[in-house]
């Protein structure tokens, strides 16, 4: 139309998008909507195989921190043990040619001290319990977000494996109309529109 003459108004733009449907070939619309699509899946792909390797480096680093704490509690477990053993032979060891009164008190500082060393070892337990479990959450979490990632990834590598389907020519059917406006007789040039 600008070959003709007529004055773009900013309509043909629209016209050539309007009419397209009409001009391309159906290996041309196939080509270009399935070179589209597999680029957003193969970039999607791309994504989440990064995302993958990252979640699973972070799962086999909170691995290592788990069992670090896994050998940190056996050890304190042995400690409080030999601590236990330690506790019975200051017990048996009392001098039993002393007075009851200074085995008694003997007695009760042995215990006292004992109690207190326990109530250290336990809390120093709790704590790398605590420790534990967050990291087992973790991990777990972790390998929840991979297998998340690996089902969408064989998802998107079958779809990316099926072969093409055909075009459904429902999808390009043109507009039903067009209204042109601007000055007399350039309304009845493309006025053909149909409800």
């Amino acid at each position: 139309m600008r070959d003709e003459g007529y004055a773009d108004d900013g309509l043909f733009s629209t016209m050539g998008e309007f009419f397209l449907p009409l001009t391309i070939s159906e290996q041309e619309l196939q080509k270009a909507r399935s070179s589209a699509s597999s680029q957003a899946q193969g970039d999607e792909l791309q994504g989440r195989i990064a995302e993958v390797q990252r979640l699973e480096a972070s799962s086999a680093e909170a691995t290592m921190h788990r069992w670090d704490i896994d050998e940190k509690i056996t050890n304190l477990n042995r400690t409080m043990e030999q601590a236990h053993v330690v506790y019975l032979n200051d017990r048996s060891q009392v001098n039993t040619a002393a007075t009851s009164r200074e085995q008694a008190e003997k007695l009760q500082q042995i215990d006292r001290q004992s109690q207190l060393t326990r109530k250290q070892y336990t809390q120093q337990l709790l704590s790398l319990k605590r420790a534990l479990d967050l990291w087992i959450n973790r991990i777990a979490d972790y390998e929840k977000q991979i297998d998340e990632h690996n089902t969408r990834i064989n998802n998107i590598q079958t779809e990316l494996n099926q072969p093409q389907r055909a075009v459904d020519k429902g999808l390009v059917k043109p507009a039903r109309g067009f209204i042109m406006y601007g000055p007399p007789g350039m309304k009845l040039l493309f006025s053909n529109f149909s409800i």
